[in-house]
């Protein structure tokens, strides 16, 4: 729980440092440095779900309480995504599986995903 929650604060604070550069300049060049984080958003991603080695990466995901409505985006492991997708779609954790979940999520890119199926 410890190291989570470390892991959680660290990533809070890459957020608040690009947040903080992304306000230093705000003339034309906001629109360029936004689509700049996007982009390297979208790269830390798909480089989250494309790992498959013991070391894992993080990702920025947005989630959405079904209930409420409310959206946050929290840090979460790659691989903790893509076996959402798995059990989501029912799609086997088989070569095949994981290469149509990859390639699913690429599409999908960062926007935020609705998972509704209850877990046992």
């Amino acid at each position: 729980m410890v190291v989570l929650a470390s892991l959680l604060e660290s990533c809070n604070s890459n957020m608040e440092r690009h947040a903080s550069v992304a306000k230093i300049d705000k003339s034309s060049t906001t629109d360029s440095l936004g689509r700049a984080l996007e982009y390297e958003k979208y790269l830390n991603f798909v480089s989250a779900i494309e790992n498959s080695s013991t070391f894992n990466y993080f990702t920025v995901a947005t989630v959405k309480d079904l209930t409420s409505g409310a959206t946050k985006e929290i840090c979460v492991k790659g691989n903790f995504l893509s076996g959402a997708v798995h059990q989501e779609l029912n799609i086997d954790y088989d070569h095949e599986g994981m290469k149509e979940v990859v390639e699913y999520m690429k599409a999908k890119g960062t926007d935020t995903s609705s998972f509704v199926k209850k877990r046992p």
